[in-house]
């Protein structure tokens, strides 16, 4: 028995022993290909810091890890041989010692597990490493782009300031020039301005004269019509009056007849019934006669004795037995709506005749006008030369003095221009042509505008030449 229980701790002691050899191969291997593994993501990122460190750490884990497991393999192995003499007497702490040795596995296990954790651990710090030093590069070219973008700008700027100071000075010699030469033309302008002042003190006189008389005219249309307006409603107001009266007069007229007419029929219908009616006949033809009715003016008849008056015209009704009831229609003053129609005819007809002596009064003054405008000067388009040729937008034509014309000045001016990336003109500066043109142009030149896309391809500042032609 103690021979097996021997041969069974030294099998036990073997086992673990080389549980604990495959164990130390297994964590060597896993800690090589970890080790492999992080060389790998090292040499792809090119950090060796990182890489070093990873390995430092692989090889004292694994050190760690080897020295833990011999320990552990020696305590076995004396726990073995204790076991195989204590076997008989201590069976229970057999049990007891599984217990213990399942709980050393599981330990195990747990310290494999954190092996493997700390190399996850170890090699997501050398991305996070890696995935740093990326951003740092990043920074670091971001940097350089806008270190070269500040001395692009600090370049672009003395580039213009170099190019105002170039502009200043064309500019300060240009104005120089124009000193003199405006010296030589303040003599003209002031003949030319007293010359100006003459013709549009003339042309106010005109235009002051044309306007009083428009003025007047269309305050005579306004006084025609106003009276035509007065008499066509002071008319129409006496058509009124005279209707009114002629309604009145009659509904007294009628009045009166209608109290005659009852008196003559009181009394005849007395006579009647004292006379006790001798002919039957003569009642009915009577009631008959009062019961019709007919409109001395439109002739209408009607059949009720309860109507006195006519729905149409208003007009007093004549009864069968009355004289005026077989007379012929006697014409009557003009109906009401008749009336009214030629009230309005007149209104409009002397609205129209007003229209017409305003218009005939202002057809001379709008022909003096007429006259009195200057033809346009004709002049050729401009030329554009150089290397704004095919880039212009919009060129305006210069005006053409008066006093230039006057004096015979005509002929070609050339104007170079300065233009920038916008297409606007910085400066222009007359080259050629009679001293009383080169301003203008320089002004027509300075308005003129280019392309920007057709510039874009161009320098900062781009020369040409614009020739302007006076006829």
């Amino acid at each position: 028995t103690e021979e097996a229980a021997r041969l069974k701790a030294e099998e036990e002691s073997l086992r673990f022993a080389a549980e604990a050899q495959q164990l130390t191969e297994q964590a060597r291997l896993r800690t090589e290909e970890e080790a492999h593994r992080r060389a790998d993501a090292e040499a792809r990122l090119k950090e060796e810091e990182a890489r070093r460190l990873t390995e430092e750490a692989a090889r004292l884990k694994a050190e760690e890890e080897s020295l833990r497991f011999a320990a552990e393999a020696q305590q076995l192995t004396a726990q073995a041989r204790l076991r195989t003499q204590e076997e008989a007497s201590r069976r229970a702490e057999a049990e007891a010692r599984l217990k213990e040795e399942e709980a050393l596995r599981l330990t195990e296990e747990a310290a494999r597990l954190k092996a493997e954790e700390e190399s996850l651990r170890f090699a997501a710090e050398a991305q996070q490493l890696a995935e740093q030093a990326h951003l740092r590069a990043d920074e670091e070219a971001y940097r350089r782009a806008e270190a070269e973008a500040r001395l692009k700008a600090e370049e672009a700027r003395r580039l213009t300031e170099e190019a105002a100071r170039l502009r200043a000075e064309e500019e300060s010699l240009r104005l120089a020039a124009e000193t003199q030469q405006l010296t030589a033309q303040a003599r003209l302008r002031t003949q030319e301005e007293a010359s100006r002042r003459a013709e549009a003190e003339a042309r106010l006189k005109e235009e002051e004269a044309r306007r009083l008389t428009e003025e007047a005219a269309r305050l005579k249309a306004e006084e025609e019509s106003l009276r035509f307006a007065a008499e066509a409603q002071q008319l129409t107001e006496q058509a009124r009056l005279r209707t009114e009266e002629e309604t009145r007069k009659q509904l007294a007229k009628d009045k009166r007849f209608n109290q005659v007419l009852r008196s003559s029929e009181d009394e005849e219908r007395g006579q009647t019934i004292s006379s006790a009616y001798p002919l039957e006949s003569a009642p009915d033809q009577s009631l008959r006669d009062s019961e019709t009715k007919r409109c001395p003016k439109c002739s209408r008849v009607y059949r009720s004795p309860l109507l006195a008056y006519c729905s149409y015209d208003a007009a007093l009704l004549v009864t069968g037995g009355d004289p005026a009831f077989n007379e012929p229609i006697r014409p009557n003053a003009l109906p009401r709506p008749t009336l009214w129609a030629l009230v309005m005819i007149t209104f409009l007809g002397s609205l129209i005749l007003s229209y017409l002596g305003f218009s005939y009064i202002r057809e001379p003054s709008a022909a003096r006008v007429e006259i009195a405008q200057p033809a346009k000067v004709e002049q050729n388009q401009p030329v554009i030369g150089g290397t704004l040729n095919g880039k212009e937008a919009t060129i305006p034509n210069p005006e053409y003095p008066a006093s230039a014309k006057s004096k015979g000045a005509s002929g070609e001016v050339k104007v170079e221009v300065r233009v920038n990336k916008k297409g606007i003109v910085v400066s222009a500066r007359a080259l050629n042509g009679h001293p009383l043109l080169k301003r203008v142009a320089e002004q027509a030149a300075r308005k003129a505008r280019f392309s920007p896309e057709k510039l874009a391809d161009q320098r900062s500042i781009v020369s040409g030449t614009i020739t302007y032609n006076f006829q």
